[in-house]
Formats: structure tokens, C-alpha cells, sequence
């Protein structure tokens, strides 16, 4: 929320000459959401190829727990555990990240629609 919040209070000038030259309240509302959505696109790109990537290390090498072994050997776990990326859990998780990410730009975005044009334009955010 607070990156997109961010996001709107730094334009507040700028939504507001939009709203002045006459672009209606529903077209702002799409362009936060569309901002939101690109931004968690690119940010996921990012997360999976690095995922990706220490998984496939990892996975090879394992992760060595050792310094903690007699613990994790008395829950059943080995001292040296082998991490495993499975499209399953990047397509669940991707869909819970596109659906936070929209849930928390609406705030912003509803923020935004409730400015006045000639306020906005007038503030000093």
C-alpha cells in the first residue's frame, strides 16, 4: 500500500491536471491499477529468475543446517536440506502476489479519485 500510496500523493498535481483537462475518474482509477500491475509484473520477472537461480543452486549443493543438526535431527530433519522449485508453487504464489498487489492499489487509487481538480493543483505535495 505504501508504495503505491506513494506513488499517488507524489503526483497529486499531475492526477489533478488530468481531472482539469477532463479525463473522467474511472480512467484514473485503470491507470493506478495498470501502474500497480506493471510494477508487480516486473518485481515477479525479477523474484522467479532469482528464485529460480538459487533454487537450482541450492538444490545441488544443498543448504547446510549443521550448526543446528542435533534440533533439526530430533523434528526428523536432515542437517543438510536440498531446496525444490516446482512450477506449482511459482503459478500459486504469482497468482496471491497479482492479487495483493491489486487489493493494495485500491486505496491509493480511490484516494486519488476523491481529489478535487483546482485543489490538487494548488497543493504542495
Amino acid at each position: 500500500i505504501n508504495t503505491m500510496l506513494m506513488a499517488v500523493l507524489e503526483r497529486v498535481k499531475e492526477i489533478g491536471m488530468l481531472m482539469a483537462i477532463g479525463m473522467n475518474r474511472k480512467r484514473i482509477f485503470n491507470m493506478i491499477l495498470l501502474e500497480t500491475i506493471f510494477l508487480t509484473i516486473s518485481g515477479m520477472v525479477v523474484g522467479i529468475v532469482f528464485a529460480s537461480l538459487l533454487s537450482l543452486y541450492f538444490g545441488n549443493t544443498g543448504i547446510n543446517l549443521s550448526t543446528g543438526s542435533d534440533v533439526y535431527e530430533s523434528m526428523g530433519y536432515a542437517s543438510i536440506i536440498y531446496p525444490v522449485l516446482s512450477m506449482e508453487i511459482v503459478i500459486k504464489v504469482t497468482i496471491m502476489v497479482v492479487i495483493a498487489s491489486i487489493l493494495s492499489a485500491i486505496y491509493p487509487a480511490i484516494k486519488a479519485l476523491k481529489l478535487k481538480p483546482a485543489d490538487a493543483i494548488r497543493s504542495d505535495v
